[in-house]
């Protein structure tokens, strides 16, 4: 909202060459955080829907109402395969277009998202004209 972070998604996986053990997801959404409660750095790129809105928020409203959509996704999925949920990920994308910096446990890149692969990976297009494809880390807006 506003260019501000008001939720996310984290990630664990523990996985082998030829199995996967587990996977955790975890999504938060910042409902009624007051921002001077956040860190100084953290409060430049964070928001909250109540500091969006001056209301407070149900959260258990923003649950129900997220996991119905959730499963509107889901089943689409299941009925068309990810094709037509990364068609509405595309469409819906505030990052595709914009010059990104993405940072991993590995390496920090810049460069310009130009798109979603049909694996679901970012596709960045790198100041030197390179292309590359990330799973992961975090995503900067720049």
């Amino acid at each position: 909202i506003n260019e501000k972070k008001v939720c996310g998604i984290l990630t664990e996986i523990d996985a082998e060459a030829d199995a996967m053990n587990y996977v955790i997801i975890g999504i938060g959404v910042n409902a009624n955080t007051k921002l001077d409660a956040l860190p100084p750095i953290t409060m430049l790129q964070a928001t909250s829907l109540k500091e969006e809105t001056g209301q407070v928020v149900d959260r258990i409203a923003i649950t129900q109402r997220f996991l119905e959509r959730f499963e509107q996704y889901y089943v689409a999925f299941l009925t068309d395969g990810f094709p037509s949920v990364l068609k509405q990920w595309r469409e819906y994308s505030s990052t595709i277009g914009r010059r990104v910096k993405i940072v991993t446990r590995f390496r920090t890149i810049l460069g310009e998202a130009v798109g979603v692969d049909h694996d679901g990976a970012l596709i960045v297009e790198l100041d030197d004209g390179t292309v590359e494809k990330e799973i992961t880390g975090t995503c900067f807006h720049l």
